[in-house]
């Protein structure tokens, strides 16, 4: 008995060490793929940064060649997207790892969808001389519900990647067929995504692909912009939905991005139309109240806001607003725009005062965060603080717009 002890022992000991030089193992690849992540993502900061800074020079040097400038304000503008979508990925990845990346549903047009996508990356295979086709085909519902910014991120996130990994000369497509419908109410369809390009290792596909961080390890690959978590994100992203995700790719003929998806059917024939980008609303007689401490911030909210003929008045803290608020007449304000990080308190306290205050438009007023607090539990804080709606920063003018049409007009 004793040496069978001995011997169980020894066996428990030896998977007791197989266990902690697995988990330093493990520990030490995170990191070495973290450190990979932080070298590609410096590097992916600096380039769009680089581009504004020095466009912004030139812009200054021209400033009389009308043309010039509005080429650089229109690489600016590039340049500055590329980022924001860059600064996004990240955030995402911190909801995916604290299992909070969640489905907004909202009514959407797929051709518009389809129709935005194509105009933001249209330039970017013209630049490369690339062949980039869209089509949509047997599309008999096109007015859907369903989480269309979580689609659009999907849908970018692979173009881009067929872009990038398209050599000059190759081609690029994004093909969305209608399936039969199988079930009532809702409508399936067939996205691919497929390009000429590099094309990946089978090893990748099977074993890295979704892994975040991680990147092919091929020449074309190493030169070429990217931080490795586009596909983790995507991948998150269409399970969520329940959608199925197949990849065939082979290294030099190019890759084949396939996915299954089953959307609501809008049947609300009373829907408003989307309204074109940047249509500005009509605010002539409304009165908006603007709290915000960065004076380049107040600036840009006051300047776009100025553009629907609303008066604008402005607070750059907490107490100024919650005083302005207080000796108005009730109802003079139509809405307020609420920073959250403020000087001394925050917006999420002022708002909870207003609301507790003892007159009727206190309740009613509508009040938006508008912040860079961009993350799903900021959103869920502003409105249990009271709040009816959350505009993350840096401002989409559309969605801002889209947003005062719905609690104004």
């Amino acid at each position: 008995m004793a040496i069978v002890a001995v011997s169980l022992s020894c066996g428990m000991i030896i998977k007791y060490h197989q266990k902690i030089e697995q988990e330093k193992l493990n520990a030490q690849n995170a990191n070495e793929a973290k450190s990979k992540f932080l070298t590609s993502m410096s590097h992916d900061i600096r380039t769009p940064m680089n581009a504004i800074i020095g466009m912004t020079e030139m812009a200054n040097y021209y400033i009389d060649d009308k043309e010039k400038v509005q080429d650089c304000l229109k690489k600016i503008n590039d340049s500055s997207s590329m980022l924001l979508h860059l600064i996004n990925n990240v955030l995402d990845m911190s909801e995916i790892e604290n299992h909070e990346l969640k489905l907004k549903e909202s009514s959407f047009e797929l051709r518009e969808l389809v129709d935005k996508i194509y105009a933001v990356l249209e330039q970017t295979a013209n630049a490369k001389k690339l062949t980039f086709e869209v089509r949509c085909e047997q599309i008999r519902d096109n007015r859907l519900i369903g989480d269309v910014v979580r689609l659009r991120q999907v849908l970018m996130n692979l173009v881009s990647n067929s872009l990038k990994f398209t050599p000059p000369g190759g081609k690029v497509g994004l093909l969305i067929r209608q399936e039969d419908n199988v079930e009532s109410g809702y409508a399936s369809f067939v996205i691919e995504v497929k390009d000429t390009g590099i094309g990946m290792k089978q090893e990748f596909i099977d074993t890295m692909i979704f892994k975040p961080f991680e990147r092919d390890d091929t020449r074309y690959v190493n030169k070429t912009e990217g931080n490795g978590i586009g596909m983790s994100i995507t991948k998150t992203i269409l399970d969520v939905m329940g959608a199925g995700l197949q990849i065939e790719s082979e290294a030099g003929k190019g890759t084949s991005f396939l996915i299954h998806v089953k959307l609501k059917v809008d049947s609300d024939d009373t829907c408003e139309e989307h309204n074109e980008i940047n249509s500005i609303p009509n605010l002539e007689g409304k009165r908006l109240l603007v709290v915000e401490d960065n004076e380049i911030n107040m600036e840009i909210i006051v300047s776009i806001l100025e553009r629907t003929q609303a008066e604008i008045k402005q607070a750059w803290n907490a107490e100024d607003a919650l005083k302005i608020f207080e000796e108005s007449e009730e109802g003079y304000f139509s809405l307020i725009f609420f920073d959250i990080q403020l000087p001394g308190m925050n917006g999420y306290e002022a708002v909870k005062i207003i609301r507790g205050m003892d007159r009727h438009d206190a309740s009613e007023v509508p009040i938006l965060a508008m912040t860079a607090n961009a993350f799903s539990q900021d959103v869920e804080q502003s409105l249990s603080s009271g709040m009816n709606d959350h505009i993350s920063k840096p401002i989409d003018i559309d969605v801002l717009y889209k947003k005062l049409q719905t609690y104004l007009c």
